[in-house]
């Protein structure tokens, strides 16, 4: 990246609204630049710290300040955090292998200092969260020789409300995110350095490897650097060499930051099982035919972690007719998600269209916890509801019409962003998974911005024009109207929540909420079961399990 003409800079923002760094227009010193610099660093910093921890004091306030239900991921987890805390830390075998491992241990971690406090393990990924829009800002200066687009892209992280609801999760999308813009900004940085410092690939492949540890799909976007960086730098005169060590370096590290992991899986299990082996049945829950290949139309394996993956190996092993290992359970449902590609090659091209419309909708796709409907709890987060759709918009309006003025930062993010994006439309579109490149995205639809700036200023009507006319057919496709999933999952766990808190009617109207928006679904059947036989009304308890049980050995036939 070319060095800043400081002069220039500061003149640049004499015409900026605000003129955030102007304070004089004389040939200002490269030091005092630095000290505005850091100042509004620190000012990005402490607005949205304060943004977050208001929203942490909100969410004390509500049910879903701790996990409603121990069959959910972010329930498991915290189990899993409490037996690592109490020095389980290999574990035994079990189903966890088909989970991502880095997480709990990070609970762990923080509940054996602690003791069980979830309030630090919210306090410390909310610290983790604001440290967001200086990495964002960090890239940005790095990818864009601009005056103005760090400053738009770290102001948008700052206030970018989805990242603020899954900073607060236990689920640890916070940690993730903050790895991999770590790493990314390593990259950046030694790919501006004429030697291409060879130094940063290691660490920064470490921290891939680690955040693969949290998201495994990120070895795709990693793969596909290393490919880039030895292109690029192998271009270079007499670099030839330089570029195939870099590759070699980023992917040495990305192998050693997930070689624990793999080591423990080894151990335990006899089998090759590098992070998890929950690929499989992800991969064919993403192909199901059924109702468009939703995650909870996948032949009806569950919807809680452990009854997923308890379900997708018993189905494994009864088909093949013995005990099998994780690595081929993992493979026997690879082999069904082709089965399902070959039978319908037409339908899962749609499918993949479909998928592309949904990743780039505004719309959240709910997980473990709808955004939508804690926001009936926390005002705050309706904001969010059309935040991606607006960066989504800008971002691609950024990329069309900065792609002349891409540097090779810019570059390197752009196909990062691309191939994280393409396993999660493979496998499904859910909002948690989507959000890690978020930040990449963030970046471009502030060049987006910054474009329709410069056209406003240069009174370049008709560039501006064509921006404004892509932005409004992007936003026919980001902002067209889904069918919203309804709360029925949300509502059987605050159901279990008021359960195990002794609110019996409040836990009974969340169960018949639930079976009122969806009739089929089994786990609020179970749930009544348990709660009228606590209360000794075994009449009522015996005719929900029966439709429980009806509902269960269907869902598990069709899956044979």
């Amino acid at each position: 990246m070319p060095p800043i003409q400081w002069a220039d800079f500061l003149q640049g923002f004499r015409r900026y609204p605000g003129g955030i760094f102007e304070a004089s227009l004389q040939n200002p010193s490269k030091s005092d630049w630095l000290r505005r610099e850091r100042l509004w660093l620190l000012g990005l910093f402490a607005a949205a710290l304060i943004l977050r921890l208001y929203y942490l004091h909100a969410l004390a306030q509500t049910p879903f300040f701790e996990p409603l239900s121990p069959t959910l991921d972010d329930g498991v987890y915290d189990l899993r955090g409490l037996e690592i805390a109490a020095g389980a830390w290999l574990g035994k075998p079990s189903w966890l292998v088909y989970t991502t491992p880095l997480y709990p241990y990070f609970l762990g971690l923080i509940y054996r200092i602690f003791g069980h406090s979830i309030g630090t393990a919210h306090l410390i990924q909310t610290c983790l969260g604001a440290f967001t829009p200086l990495l964002v800002y960090a890239l940005a200066k790095e990818a864009f020789n601009s005056r103005r687009v760090p400053i738009i892209a770290g102001a948008m992280a700052a206030v970018y409300v989805p990242f603020i609801f899954y900073e607060n999760m236990l689920l640890g999308e916070s940690v993730s995110i903050f790895l991999m813009l770590c790493a990314l900004r390593l990259l950046v940085r030694a790919l501006g350095q004429a030697d291409g410092a060879l130094r940063a690939y290691f660490p920064a492949g470490l921290l891939f490897g680690i955040t693969a540890l949290l998201r495994p799909n990120i070895t795709v976007p990693v793969i596909s650097c290393a490919i880039f960086l030895g292109l690029y730098l192998a271009s270079k005169k007499n670099s030839r060499g330089l570029g195939a060590a870099a590759a070699l370096l980023l992917l040495a590290g990305h192998a050693t930051g997930v070689s624990p992991i793999t080591l423990k899986n080894y151990r335990l299990y006899k089998d090759f099982v590098p992070v998890a082996a929950h690929g499989g049945v992800n991969f064919y829950m993403g192909t199901n035919p059924q109702k468009g290949g939703g995650w909870h139309a996948a032949a009806g394996l569950g919807t809680g972690m452990k009854e997923l993956v308890d379900n997708s190996v018993v189905v494994a092993e009864r088909a093949q007719g013995r005990p099998l290992k994780p690595s081929e359970v993992s493979a026997y449902w690879t082999a069904k998600a082709f089965d399902n590609i070959r039978g319908s090659p037409w339908g899962f091209l749609k499918l993949l269209l479909r998928r592309t419309a949904y990743f780039l909708n505004r719309y959240e796709y709910p997980d473990t916890i709808n955004m939508l409907f804690v926001a009936e709890f926390i005002p705050l987060l309706k904001l969010g509801a059309f935040a991606f759709g607006v960066v989504a918009v800008l971002a691609i309006g950024g990329l069309v019409f900065r792609r002349r003025q891409w540097s090779v930062a810019a570059t390197l993010l752009a196909i990062f962003a691309l191939c994280y994006a393409a396993p999660v439309g493979v496998i499904g579109v859910v909002s948690r998974y989507r959000v890690p490149i978020v930040p990449i995205l963030i970046i471009f639809a502030a060049s987006g911005l910054d474009c329709a700036w410069d056209c406003w200023l240069k009174r370049d009507r008709g560039r501006l024009l064509k921006f404004c006319a892509l932005c409004a057919l992007t936003s026919v496709l980001v902002f067209y109207p889904v069918r919203h999933l309804r709360f029925a999952v949300p509502y059987n766990a605050l159901g279990i929540y008021f359960d195990q808190k002794g609110l019996w009617l409040k836990a009974e109207n969340c169960y018949r909420k639930a079976l009122e928006i969806s009739p089929n679904f089994p786990d609020p059947y179970h749930n009544l079961f348990l709660l009228y036989r606590n209360l000794g009304d075994m009449e009522k308890a015996l005719t929900f399990e029966q439709k429980y049980q009806m509902l269960k050995a269907a869902a598990l036939a069709a899956g044979t």
